[in-house]
């Protein structure tokens, strides 16, 4: 049986990251202690929208495809379904967090609570489209 290759894999990241962006994007929307008060938008791109939640989406969904890319040969060697989106979750979520807080816009509590959620929704995303599809096999 052939294993599942790099392709399959790319076409559902994409997916699961949209997934994540669209579950995050209401989260930022309707909580608002997790409200998206700033984020840095290109002058040049304005027309397309002022709304820093809009461009916080657009960066999380490219930024976490790039990083899931980069997983791929580490998470190809693990075994379990849970530990490939551990490992992916863990991954994208720390580095998208660090990044966050290097801006340095928003305080302790909300990146504690901007964690939780993104590591809930990315982990619960990748682990269900990870068993259903059998990506890997």
């Amino acid at each position: 049986m052939k294993k599942g290759g790099f392709w399959k894999y790319f076409l559902w990241l994409i997916l699961i990251v949209l997934v994540f962006t669209i579950i995050d994007y209401i989260v930022h929307y309707f909580v608002e202690f997790l409200e998206v008060y700033y984020y840095p938008i290109p002058a040049s791109l304005k027309f397309i929208s002022d709304k820093p939640l809009v461009w916080y989406a657009f960066g999380k969904f490219f930024g976490s495809i790039i990083i899931g890319l980069l997983c791929y040969p580490l998470l190809k060697r693990i075994k379990s379904t849970l530990g490939k989106s551990l490992v992916l979750t863990a991954i994208v979520v720390i580095l998208l967090e660090v990044r966050y807080m290097i801006s340095g816009y928003y305080g302790t509590l909300w990146h504690l609570a901007n964690f939780v959620n993104h590591s809930a929704a990315l982990f619960i995303v990748s682990y269900l489209v990870f068993w259903k599809t059998r990506v890997f096999e």
